[in-house]
C-alpha cells in the first residue's frame, strides 16, 4: 500500500492539462462545444487557466472548486489537503481529509 499525500498547491500545478484532457477531443482535434457552469467554453475556460496562479484564480475560473480540492471519502466534504491510499497496482482505493486522519489519531 502507498500513501500519498495531495494538496492544492500540489493539484493546481496539473489543472489545465487536466482540463484539456477532459474537455479536447483528440480525435477530431477540436474542442467539445457546449458551454460550461461558468458560461464560458471549455477553451475559453482552459486559455485562462494557462495564466491562472493561484487555486482560488482557478475556483474563479471554473465557478466552483472541484478541480483544486479531493473528496474526502470519510466526512464526505471536499478538502486542500488529503491522503490518498492506494494499493500495490497503483489503483486508487480511498482519500481521506487530514482532518479526518487527526479525528482517528485521536481516538485511538
Amino acid at each position: 500500500m502507498t500513501i500519498k499525500r495531495i494538496t492544492a498547491k500540489e493539484k493546481f500545478k496539473t489543472i489545465a492539462q487536466g482540463w484539456k484532457i477532459q474537455y479536447f477531443s483528440d480525435n477530431d482535434m477540436k474542442w467539445y462545444p457546449q458551454k460550461l457552469a461558468a458560461g464560458e467554453s471549455a477553451e475559453t475556460i482552459y486559455n485562462l487557466l494557462l495564466f491562472a496562479r493561484t487555486p482560488k484564480k482557478v475556483d474563479e475560473i471554473i465557478g466552483n472548486e472541484s478541480w483544486t480540492q479531493e473528496f474526502c471519502q470519510e466526512c464526505r466534504n471536499y478538502s486542500k489537503d488529503v491522503l490518498e491510499f492506494t494499493d500495490e497496482d497503483n489503483k486508487h482505493i480511498y482519500t481521506v481529509c487530514i482532518s479526518c486522519i487527526k479525528k482517528s489519531l485521536i481516538n485511538l
